[in-house]
């Protein structure tokens, strides 16, 4: 049964890598990203680092810290202590009132869900999914699977082979869950792996007799005050479980809060006391030392516990200092182990502490500069240069200069054969949605200049991407009916050779991902493209073949030339595309 998914997963890999992508999917594409929605949450109580007992210095320092490091990427933090939020900071041009996706972190909802359906007496932990989903326990379901149970499912010990790249090459996951059957002896040995969670989210559904949202609505979302919420669904219209939620940062740090509280939540015991404390202790260990619980990740060594997604999604869960810090991001890492985590993990060591008025203006002015993926400036008193540097900028904002130079407004390109689509590649995957390839681009400006925008023009659709260089501009992107929002920013610059060039970066602000796409000018009025993107997807898939070869589910030896295989996949994820000038038309 293994085999039989490597076929699959392999069949896929070699559509993407080799025939564009055209039918790659066994099923009938559909629009999975949730259209951006705006609901308010209902806010926690906000206090002060120096009431609630925290150095602002020591918060001070972490915020430095997150927003030097080159692979964090911040979007967001929340810090709570004693219930109440003492710091909210915005990297821009990402916001905390803008839901944002949790990758894995959804998981500790799934968990949350069954322990509500095991305190109403609807479901035992030890209970075998066979005997849950009949319909597909066949002559065929080996014996290991038939011995899978909700626990093994809920501490990723459960072996089963067919894992998250299943998404892609099958429509009914549960079912071909079943048909895949378990690698080891369930409950022998730690494998992470996100169909676990999907499972979980199909219990729940069969259970409850509702969808997974519907179920945790009034037990959850509605007591703690949630905001916006949506779930993708597979292709069978179930919850992923395992990733695909939108959620409101302030609304994962109320989780964190409700674990920290054993379950309590204003006075009523929504969830038990004993479900939390067996929830966030060690069940498992992975082959680098880390804890698992049920669908979330305790940190016996550091006195906390996490709900962690990739690239950077963290709620931490400080019991002894009554604290939770959350945070999204769009950092280049998969696992726990991060700078990240380690700068947070630095600062709870020193949280405590009074806050001298000098600490608190140095914490105030880090707020006020953050911005994701740029390290903060040094709060000094401003020098002659400064001040005259000041001046020189308000003189010159008050008379806008132009966005692009004088005669690229109108121009157009066709773009040679190629493979580039408008989503990053990883942002595409998670999705669900191939993009199609690029014809051309175009340059576009009102008549001084001062508001252009990039023209992308692809097979099947025009993509108007603003063009705002002393600021973010937003802008929704639809592709394919997934709507996007998104802030651009683009500024000219120069390369190793001086030719002049457009870099452009899109930032999805409800994701992990941003698009880097670079305009080169050549002396011949050629120009061309090449494109990026943050997380890098390569880099991304290198690190997941060397540490977890299995998430793949590709047996990269049946591949007779690796060095052109990792060439190919160079191609697909960091496109460059040469584009020849089209003949301007007089209007």
């Amino acid at each position: 049964m293994e085999l039989r998914s490597s076929v699959k997963a392999l069949n896929f890999t070699k559509k993407m890598l080799f025939d564009g992508g055209e039918r790659a999917l066994p099923y009938p594409s559909r629009p999975q990203k949730p259209a951006p929605q705006s609901e308010p949450c209902r806010p926690l109580e906000r206090s002060t680092p120096q009431a609630e007992g925290v150095s602002a210095a020591a918060l001070d320092g972490m915020l430095r810290a997150l927003s030097a490091s080159e692979e964090t990427h911040m979007h967001g933090c929340i810090v709570i202590r004693n219930g109440r939020v003492i710091c909210e900071a915005d990297f821009p041009p990402y916001s905390t009132k803008t839901w944002h996706v949790t990758h894995s972190m959804s998981k500790t909802l799934v968990g949350t869900a069954v322990g509500f359906l095991v305190d109403e007496g609807k479901l035992s932990p030890d209970e075998r999914i066979c005997d849950i989903f009949p319909e597909y326990c066949t002559l065929l379901t080996g014996r290991r699977m038939r011995s899978v149970t909700i626990r093994h499912l809920l501490t990723m010990t459960s072996g089963a082979n067919f894992r998250e790249m299943g998404a892609l090459t099958d429509a009914n996951w549960v079912k071909a869950f079943f048909e895949s059957d378990a690698g080891n002896e369930p409950g022998s040995s730690f494998d992470y792996n996100s169909m676990n969670s999907h499972v979980l989210a199909a219990v729940v559904c069969k259970r409850s007799g509702q969808s997974l949202t519907e179920y945790l609505r009034p037990r959850l979302f509605e007591p703690l005050g949630f905001g916006s919420v949506a779930w993708e669904t597979s292709p069978s219209g179930i919850e992923i479980g395992g990733w695909g939620l939108y959620v409101l940062l302030e609304d994962m740090a109320k989780l964190g809060l409700l674990y920290l509280n054993g379950g309590m939540w204003e006075g009523r015991q929504l969830l038990s006391a004993e479900w939390v404390r067996d929830a966030v202790r060690p069940h498992a260990r992975n082959d680098h030392g880390e804890e698992y619980g049920y669908q979330l990740w305790p940190d016996t060594r550091h006195g906390l516990y996490l709900f962690n997604g990739m690239f950077g999604q963290y709620v931490i869960c400080v019991p002894q200092l009554c604290m939770v810090v959350a945070v999204n991001a769009g950092a280049e890492h998969f696992f726990i182990q991060s700078d990240a985590y380690e700068i947070i993990c630095r600062f709870l060591l020193h949280a405590l502490g009074t806050s001298p008025a000098i600490d608190r203006r140095r914490l105030e002015f880090t707020l006020s500069h953050l911005e994701s993926g740029s390290a903060v400036p040094e709060m000094t008193a401003p020098g002659f240069s400064q001040l005259l540097r000041s001046y020189v900028t308000r003189q010159m904002r008050k008379k806008p200069l132009p966005a692009l130079p004088p005669g690229l407004a109108g121009r157009s390109y066709t773009a040679a054969s190629n493979r580039a689509g408008v989503l990053p590649l990883i942002l595409s995957g998670m999705n669900l949605v191939l993009t199609d390839k690029l014809k051309s681009i175009a340059f576009e400006a009102d008549g001084d200049g001062t508001h252009a925008a990039l023209l992308w023009h692809d097979e099947t659709q025009t993509h108007r991407i603003p063009l705002a260089f002393d600021s973010f501009a937003r802008f929704e992107l639809d592709v394919h009916g997934n709507r996007f929002l998104c802030a651009s920013r683009a500024r000219f610059t120069t390369d190793e050779d001086d030719r002049p060039v457009l870099k452009l970066a899109v930032y999805f602000l409800e994701s992990t991902s941003v698009r880097i796409i670079k305009i080169f000018f050549c002396e011949d009025e050629h120009i061309i493209l090449k494109l990026s993107e943050t997380p890098d997807a390569l880099v991304c898939m290198s690190d997941l073949q060397a540490t977890n070869p299995a998430s793949l589910q590709i047996n990269m030896d049946l591949f007779k030339d690796l060095d052109y295989l990792w060439y190919r996949i160079d191609l697909m994820c960091n496109p460059v595309v040469p584009c020849r000038p089209e003949e301007r038309t007089e209007a």
